[in-house]
C-alpha cells in the first residue's frame, strides 16, 4: 500500500551524492564522486552507516581523500536506530555514507527513528548524505522498498502493480519527487524503474522523476539542483512532459497499460543537469550533435519477427500463427546454422499442415546458385531463420543471383518474416556480440554491423530479458547502436514476443507475448556523447551512451506505435471489431506461463445462430492431441467470457485449446513452461 507522500524540500540545503554501486578502487572512476563528497563537507568527518559489520576499507579510502575522520557505524536493530549517542555523531559529522545491501533493512531498522531524524537534520543544515546500490535507493523521497524481494524487470514491465514493486514514500525523502535506482545499466534495470513510475502515476497519482545510475557511476547534486556525472557509466534520468502520457487500467483479471513517450535524457561524465528546473546545463567536450536520418526510411516490405530465438516455440507457436493469414504455396525458408535433423522436423511439419516450402541454406555457395535463385524468385512468403546471422548481410549485394531475388521480391512487398536474431537484419544496422560474453559492452567489445535495411530506420535488440548474464550487452547496446548509426526507432523484443510491420499504415504491432510493445525514439535528440572509461586500459572504451531528448514508449494494451508520428495509435486490427456478431478465441494470456493462464473467447449474437443460447465446449489436448481436460461443457449466452486454467501437475510443452460454439470451432496453442 501507498501512503501520502509527506513534502519534501524542492530547494534543500544539503548535498546528495547517489552511486550506483560496483567496487571502488584507488585511482580508479570512484576518486572523483567519493572525492567530491569529502569537498562538500569541507574535508571534515565522514560517517560510513550499514545495518552488517564492514572493513574499514571505505574509511580508509575517504581519509586518502582528505577527510580529517572516517569510521564505520553498524546500525542494524531500532534498538540502536534510536541510539542518542548515533544521533548526535550523525548531526555533528559534515557527511553521510550509506553502503548497499538490501534497502528493506534499511528502511524496517531506520524509519521513525532518531536515525532517520538525524540524517535528515544533516541535511537539511547543509551536509552531505550519500550512498551506493541499496543506499542510493534510499534517498529520494520514492523508494522501491524491496520488502518483498527484488523487482526483476521483465516480470515488472509484464506487471508494474505487481506486489513485486511495493514503493516506500514515507522516509526520508531528501530528494522530492525523485526515485533512484541502482546498478541500472548492468543489469538492465530500465525495464523495471518505467515500471515504478507507472506504477505510482497509478497509485498515487503523481509524475515522478526516475533516475537510473549505472554502477560505477554517480550524480553528485548540489543544494541548487544542479547535478553532475562522475564515472564510468551514464545516468538517465525519466520524466513526464506535455508530451507524455499514461494510463493503466485492470479488468476482467486483464492489466493493461501504456506509458507514451516518457522523457529520458542519459547523461555520462561531465554533464551537468538541474533537476528543480528539468533542464539540461552542459555536456562533456566529446559531446557532438545528433542526426537521426531526416527523411524517414519507408520499409521495403511487410514485416514480421520474432523477439527469441528459440527454434521450437518460434516453429511450433509463432511462425503458425504469423503464417495463418497468408499463402501457404511457395514459401522459402532461408536459413543459417540451424542443424539439418532440426530443419527436417520443421519442414515435414509444415507440409504435413497444408503448406508448402523450400528450404536454402544461405551460405557462400548459394548467392551463385541460379537454381535456387530461380526457386527463390517464385517465393510467395519469405522466412529467415538461424542460430547464426554471419552470411545474411550479402542478400544486400544484388550481383548475386540469389541476392537478386531476394532483392525483387522485397521490391514486390512479398511478405517477409524474420525469426530470433534474424530480426537484428531488418535494420540498416545491428548490433553484434551482445550474446557471447557476458562483459562486452563494459569492455568495449560489441560492434554495430550492416543489417539488410528492409525498414532502414529501426534497430531492434531481439532476446532483451532471455538471459540476465546479457542484460547489459542487450540493454545498452540499442542505445549505443542508436547513438553510433544515428537510426531513429529502437525496439527492445523479449524472447516470446512476435510483431509486424506495417509498410502502408506505418505502424508496428505487437502480435502475441505477454512483454510489452518497448520503443524508443531519437527523433528529438540533438546532443550525443559516450562513455571515455576504459576497463583494461586498452582504448576501448565501455559503451554506454548518452543522449538528450529520448522517448520512450511501452505499450501491452494491443495499440500500435506509428514510427511515423512517434505515437500510439488505436490497434486497427481490433477496432472494427464487433463483439455482438463476433465469435472468437484470444490467445492465451500470459502466454507462456507457470502455472495458470486466462482464456478469452466470445459466444457470437444469437440471431445469427437462431438460439437463445449455444452449446459451447472448450477443450485441451497435447501435442500428440490426446484430450487432457474439458474447461467448459454446456449452453451459454451470447457474450465474452474468461477461464482460468491451471496446469499444476502437467509437463512443460505445448498445449492445444479448441473451442466449438454451434457450428464455429476454433484452436490455438499455449505453451506450459515450469
Amino acid at each position: 500500500m501507498i501512503l501520502i507522500a509527506y513534502s519534501c524540500a524542492l530547494y534543500p540545503n544539503g548535498y546528495i551524492c547517489a552511486l550506483g554501486g560496483g567496487f571502488e578502487d584507488y585511482n580508479d572512476w570512484s576518486d572523483e564522486p567519493y572525492g567530491w563528497i569529502v569537498d562538500m563537507c569541507d574535508s571534515s568527518e565522514v560517517l560510513v552507516l550499514s545495518y552488517s559489520d564492514a572493513s574499514d576499507w571505505i574509511p580508509d579510502y575517504f581519509k586518502s581523500l582528505g577527510a580529517v575522520s572516517s569510521s564505520n557505524i553498524k546500525i542494524n536493530s531500532r534498538e540502536l536506530a534510536e541510539s542518542q549517542d548515533i544521533y548526535d555523531r550523525i548531526i555533528n559529522a559534515g557527511a553521510v555514507f550509506i553502503k548497499g545491501g538490501d534497502q528493506w533493512k534499511y528502511i524496517d531498522f531506520w524509519k521513525g527513528t532518531k536515525t532517520e531524524s538525524a540524517i535528515r537534520e544533516l541535511y537539511n543544515s547543509g551536509g552531505v548524505i550519500a550512498g551506493t546500490s541499496a543506499g542510493a535507493m534510499i534517498l529520494g523521497e520514492i523508494v522501491f522498498s524491496a520488502e518483498n524481494g527484488s523487482a526483476d524487470p521483465r516480470e515488472a514491465l509484464i506487471n508494474p502493480i505487481s506486489n513485486s514493486v511495493k514503493l516506500e514514500d514515507q522516509f526520508l525523502g531528501l530528494i522530492g519527487n525523485v526515485l533512484f535506482d541502482t546498478h541500472f545499466i548492468e543489469r538492465g534495470r530500465v525495464g523495471r524503474l518505467i515500471s515504478f513510475i507507472l506504477n505510482y502515476k497509478h497509485n498515487a497519482g503523481k509524475e515522478i522523476m526516475g533516475v537510473g545510475i549505472d554502477d560505477k557511476t554517480a550524480i553528485c547534486i548540489g543544494p541548487d539542483g544542479i547535478s553532475e556525472v562522475f564515472g564510468s557509466g551514464a545516468v538517465s534520468i525519466f520524466e513526464f512532459d506535455n508530451k507524455t502520457a499514461a494510463n493503466i487500467s485492470v479488468s476482467n483479471n486483464k492489466l493493461d497499460y501504456s506509458l507514451e513517450n516518457l522523457l529520458c535524457n542519459k547523461l555520462v561524465a561531465g554533464w551537468k543537469y538541474d533537476i528543480n528546473n528539468r533542464k539540461l546545463l552542459s555536456v562533456s567536450q566529446n559531446a557532438k550533435a545528433f542526426n537521426s536520418i531526416n527523411e524517414l526510411n519507408i520499409p521495403a516490405s511487410d514485416i514480421l519477427f520474432s523477439g527469441g530465438s528459440d527454434l521450437d516455440y518460434n516453429f511450433g507457436i509463432v511462425l503458425p500463427d504469423m503464417l495463418n493469414n497468408l499463402n501457404k504455396d511457395n514459401i522459402v525458408f532461408l536459413h543459417e546454422g540451424i542443424p539439418a535433423d532440426k530443419l527436417e522436423a520443421y519442414v515435414n511439419h509444415f507440409e504435413s499442415t497444408g503448406y508448402h516450402s523450400i528450404s536454402i541454406a544461405v551460405d557462400d555457395n548459394a548467392f551463385t546458385d541460379d537454381s535456387l535463385a530461380l526457386l527463390l524468385d517464385a517465393a510467395e512468403v519469405m522466412i529467415l531463420s538461424g542460430s547464426s546471422i554471419n552470411n545474411f548481410p550479402d542478400l544486400n549485394n544484388s550481383e548475386f543471383p540469389l541476392s537478386a531475388a531476394f532483392q525483387k521480391n522485397l521490391n514486390e512487398n512479398v511478405p517477409i518474416i524474420f525469426l530470433g536474431d534474424c530480426s537484428k537484419l531488418i535494420g540498416s544496422y545491428y548490433m553484434a556480440n551482445t550474446g557471447s560474453d557476458k562483459y562486452s559492452s563494459y569492455y568495449g567489445e560489441m560492434s554495430y554491423k550492416d543489417g539488410l535495411g528492409v525498414f532502414g530506420d529501426i534497430i531492434i535488440q531481439p532476446n532483451i530479458y532471455s538471459y540476465s548474464d546479457y542484460n547489459e550487452n542487450r540493454v545498452s547496446a540499442l542505445t549505443w547502436g542508436l547513438m553510433r548509426t544515428g537510426t531513429r526507432i529502437g525496439l527492445y523484443a523479449d524472447h516470446y514476443n512476435s510483431f509486424s510491420i506495417d509498410k502502408h499504415r506505418g505502424i508496428i504491432s505487437k502480435q502475441s507475448g505477454s512483454f510489452p510493445l518497448f520503443v524508443i525514439s531519437t527523433g528529438e535528440t540533438t546532443l550525443a556523447d559516450s562513455s571515455v572509461y576504459s576497463a583494461l586500459n586498452n582504448g576501448k572504451t565501455r559503451q554506454v551512451s548518452a543522449m538528450n531528448n529520448l522517448r520512450y514508449t511501452v505499450a501491452n494494451n494491443g495499440e500500435d506505435y506509428s514510427y511515423i508520428d512517434s505515437k500510439l495509435i488505436s490497434s486497427l486490427k481490433n477496432e472494427f471489431i464487433d463483439f455482438k456478431h463476433a465469435f472468437s478465441l484470444s490467445q492465451n494470456y500470459p502466454n507462456p506461463f507457470n502455472p495458470a493462464t486466462v482464456i478469452q473467447y466470445s459466444i457470437p449474437d444469437v440471431e445469427t445462430q437462431h438460439a437463445a443460447s449455444l452449446h459451447t465446449k472448450l477443450t485441451l489436448y497435447d501435442i500428440l492431441g490426446r484430450e487432457i481436460t474439458t474447461l467448459v461443457n454446456g449452453y451459454q449466452k451470447p457474450g465474452i467470457y474468461n477461464v482460468t486454467f491451471n496446469a499444476s501437475g502437467l509437463s512443460s510443452g505445448i498445449y492445444f485449446y479448441k473451442l466449438s460454439a454451434g457450428n464455429n470451432i476454433v484452436t490455438r496453442k499455449m505453451l506450459f513452461m515450469k
